[in-house]
C-alpha cells in the first residue's frame, strides 16, 4: 500500500490556494455581518482590500498570480453586475 499524502495542498496550483482563501474568508465576513446586519456588499469589499493588502500575492507567487486576479476580478464584477439585476 503506498503512503498517503496528507500534503496534497502543495500540488494546488496557487490560483486555487487564493480562491480558497477568499471564500472562506467571504463567508466569513458574510455570516458576521448577517450577524450585524449590515450590507453584504460592504463587506466583500472590505474583504478584497484586506487579502489584497495582506501580503497573500506575494506569500502565492506574485506576479504569477497577475491574471489569474484579473479573471477572479473579472468575474467578480459579473456576480455584483448580476447581483444588481435582480
Amino acid at each position: 500500500m503506498p503512503p498517503m499524502n496528507f500534503l496534497a495542498a502543495a500540488e494546488l496550483p496557487p490560483l486555487f490556494v487564493l480562491l480558497a482563501i477568499m471564500l472562506m474568508g467571504v463567508v466569513l465576513v458574510s455570516l458576521l455581518l448577517l450577524r450585524l446586519q449590515q450590507s453584504l456588499l460592504a463587506g466583500y469589499f472590505i474583504c478584497g482590500i484586506v487579502i489584497a493588502n495582506s501580503g497573500v500575492l506575494d506569500w502565492l507567487g506574485g506576479g504569477t498570480l497577475q491574471a489569474g486576479v484579473a479573471q477572479m476580478s473579472d468575474f467578480g464584477v459579473m456576480l455584483l453586475m448580476f447581483t444588481l439585476g435582480l
